[in-house]
């Protein structure tokens, strides 16, 4: 199957690859955050079946990532920064669609070597109702703040209406051009 980011993912990192996540952190620098992305990495064997991979350096440069580490340390990050930072936004499209249930403290999270669920999920919910916050209606309002470049582009909707309207009532009078124009958007 071809696989496909999530968009939001995809809007804020620029990264295609499956088995990803990202931790944003506010910060005083210029920049006004750190990125840190979580990837699966460099695995020839699952590379002959998936198709390539980006390293670690190479998702830090290309990415422009303050750091990239793998996948499996994302709960471990995770939980650390969830015990410093009094707000934490989350992807609620991405945590699992389970009947709800009383939040545990992130104490006892910490502290319980049994996690039958998603180590995401349980860090999540450990999370008081008042510090987890969806992210999806923040990037939601940077998406809809277009570029000049991204203004410019038309929405293949848009063409292939045009194309239609330029189409003769007996319907195969197409102009080449304007069909190949319409199929490369």
């Amino acid at each position: 199957y071809k696989f496909r980011q999530a968009s939001d993912f995809w809007y804020l990192t620029g990264f295609e690859e499956p088995d990803a996540a990202v931790i944003l952190e506010k910060t005083s620098t210029s920049r006004g955050h750190r990125m840190t992305l979580f990837s699966s990495g460099k695995d020839s064997h699952k590379e002959k079946w998936d198709g390539a991979r980006t390293s670690f350096n190479d998702a830090s440069s290309m990415f422009k990532a303050d750091d990239a580490q793998s996948i499996q340390s994302f709960p471990n990050q995770l939980k650390s920064l969830a015990s410093i930072y009094s707000n934490i936004y989350f992807d609620a499209s991405n945590s699992s669609k389970r009947s709800p249930r009383t939040a545990k403290s992130l104490l006892r999270y910490l502290s319980s070597p049994v996690q039958p669920r998603s180590e995401y999920d349980t860090i999540v919910e450990s999370l008081s109702a008042s510090r987890r916050h969806d992210l999806a209606p923040h990037v939601a309002k940077l998406r809809a703040i277009k570029s000049e470049r991204e203004q410019q582009v038309p929405t293949p909707p848009l063409a292939m209406r045009s194309f239609a309207n330029r189409v003769k009532p007996n319907g195969f009078n197409l102009h080449t051009k304007d069909l190949e124009r319409v199929c490369s958007i």
